[in-house]
């Protein structure tokens, strides 16, 4: 399935009247949002994937993710209880900063959140100046300061049903969590934040895409060399962001 959304931007600045005039070629950013667990972080990771193998020598990517800037549990809050699925849960002023001085070709360090202790690690990632950034998360197209900074706004679509299994499992294997936890938090945060925030922001994309498909697994990949995503043939919705993003840096 492939929507084009006629909603193109979310307020009348534009990037130049943000960053201000810069002769360098511009970085090229896109937006991947869509609810918890419908798949958003494969879909960034398939297209840095096939950008390597497409991309001209020498052009870089990088993926940035809306957790890795979550404000951990503050003033005595219990993280078991602390809702991490509204907007100030976020650190927005230090993700937009990171994101502008990536526009600017500067490296940046992005913080290491961990999901288990609900605190931020002590180093970070260091990313190094990139022709492509994406900048994927559930409220990114909620950021009104982030918004217009983004060239290509893509929302990942899945059945709530598929996506609080994927979150189970997710959870259960990479988080330290137990299933009673993981459904009680999806009911009172997740699932309220989905319908009151995530989902209207689908109206800012560019486009959307419907992930309700299973991922396919590595050893499947490993053995048939295909897309550990899509499987032998990328969808056109995929070739197009490709297409775009591949435009782009080869100007």
């Amino acid at each position: 399935m492939l929507i084009v959304s006629y909603i193109r931007i979310y307020c009348t600045q534009s990037r130049s009247d943000i960053m201000g005039n810069n002769t360098e070629k511009p970085v090229y950013t896109v937006g991947i949002a869509g609810s918890s667990c419908s798949g958003k972080t494969s879909y960034s990771k398939e297209i840095e994937r096939v950008f390597g193998d497409r991309a001209p020598e020498g052009k870089r990517i990088a993926i940035i993710g809306q957790d890795s800037f979550y404000v951990g549990p503050v003033d005595g809050e219990d993280p078991q209880t602390k809702n991490y699925d509204v907007l100030d849960a976020i650190e927005w002023p230090l993700l937009v900063n990171t994101v502008k001085d990536l526009l600017d070709r500067k490296p940046v360090e992005v913080p290491v959140y961990d999901f288990k202790t609900h605190t931020r690690l002590p180093h970070k990632v260091k990313i190094d100046p990139v022709d492509v950034v994406i900048i994927e998360g559930i409220l990114i197209f909620n950021c009104k300061e982030l918004l217009p900074l983004l060239d290509l706004k893509i929302f990942v679509n899945a059945s709530p049903d598929l996506c609080l299994a994927r979150r189970i499992t997710r959870d259960i294997k990479e988080r330290g969590r137990d299933v009673n936890g993981t459904i009680m938090q999806y009911l009172a945060h997740v699932k309220p934040s989905n319908d009151n925030l995530v989902i209207p922001s689908q109206r800012f994309a560019d486009i959307v895409v419907n992930n309700d498909n299973s991922i396919i697994s590595p050893q499947e990949f490993i053995k048939g060399n295909i897309s550990p995503v899509f499987g032998n043939k990328f969808p056109p919705a995929f070739e197009l962001v490709m297409d775009s993003i591949l435009l782009k840096v080869r100007q």
